[in-house]
């Protein structure tokens, strides 16, 4: 079964799902496909869904488990559904956008990016960066990767290859005519961005809280990824987390995956009705998401 075959199964399960309030998707071992099944998910669908997951495993290691029991290959998409429940979720990009327009002039397909401003993708990190292709070319230039804009929301795109022709691969979609810039982070910044999405999150007052921590941003931040975490488990200590290869976040009915080759590092908390509820760096998102009860008002 292909990945688009596997959306619009999911995509017929979920259609006329009542209350429906969001997708939790984990995927092990399709990078590229997990893009392509989120996308046919949301072609057509009558519904502006959430969905946050993960890239879960390590490169060496993916795994998925569900009731077919564990798989090093596939994609499992729980859905929370209640007449009373509801899926929040906001992100900030913490990456800047820097230096001047530079245009896609060709690709080869959705993922991979042949020219920049009419020269190999490639050769901008050397032109602007002095950083050339070779075997830590991916590691050096992840810290500096892509932004575009999809819409209102900006998008970041980071290389996960490239070849003798100086063509950039990518794990997520970049199309040809776009308009993309490269990127910079500053770790305080994140720090600083953590803690005010995290203080909207304790306002939520969630009952439990999972933090899915991006590895990527894990080691952009080095030793300071525990005051990250800490903004959250300050205010609970039970906050549940794991380390994944990957984030995402995105919405079925929006055209694009938000942060898959991004990096985003997400939040999910659910609140009860009735009690009120180095390698080298690399680059990141920031997402922080949650489920509750909704309460009338």
């Amino acid at each position: 079964m292909t990945a688009e075959e596997a959306g619009r199964q999911f995509r017929r399960e979920i259609r006329y799902r009542e209350h429906v309030a969001g997708i939790l998707a984990f995927s092990a071992g399709v990078v590229m496909e997990i893009d392509r099944f989120l996308t046919t998910v949301a072609k057509n669908n009558r519904h502006d869904i959430p969905i946050i997951g993960a890239e879960s495993g390590s490169d060496e290691a993916p795994f998925i488990f569900g009731s077919f029991g564990g798989s090093d290959y596939g994609i499992v998409a729980p859905v929370f559904s209640g007449q009373s429940l509801h899926l929040h979720y906001n992100y900030d990009m913490g990456w800047k956008p820097i230096g001047k327009d530079m245009a896609i002039t060709a690709t080869d397909g959705s993922y991979c990016v042949s020219t920049i401003d009419g020269e190999s993708a490639a050769s901008i990190y050397e032109k602007y960066l002095g950083v050339s292709p070779d075997r830590y070319f991916v590691e050096n230039v992840r810290e500096f990767p892509l932004v575009t804009d999809r819409g209102e929301r900006k998008v970041v795109r980071c290389p996960s290859g490239y070849d003798k022709d100086g063509r950039l691969y990518f794990i997520a979609k970049l199309n040809e005519g776009e308009t993309v810039h490269l990127s910079y982070a500053n770790p305080r910044r994140l720090l600083e961005d953590t803690k005010l999405y995290a203080d909207a999150m304790k306002e939520f007052e969630p009952q439990a809280l999972l933090l899915i921590l991006c590895e990527n941003r894990a080691r952009f931040l080095g030793e300071l990824i525990g005051t990250d975490m800490q903004s959250y488990t300050g205010f609970m200590p039970q906050t549940a987390w794991v380390r994944a290869l990957k984030s995402m976040a995105r919405s079925v009915g929006a055209d694009e995956l938000a942060g898959l080759a991004a990096r985003l590092e997400v939040a999910g908390g659910s609140r009860d009705l009735d009690t009120v509820y180095s390698p080298r760096r690399a680059s990141c998102w920031r997402c922080t998401a949650a489920l509750k009860r909704r309460s009338g008002r």
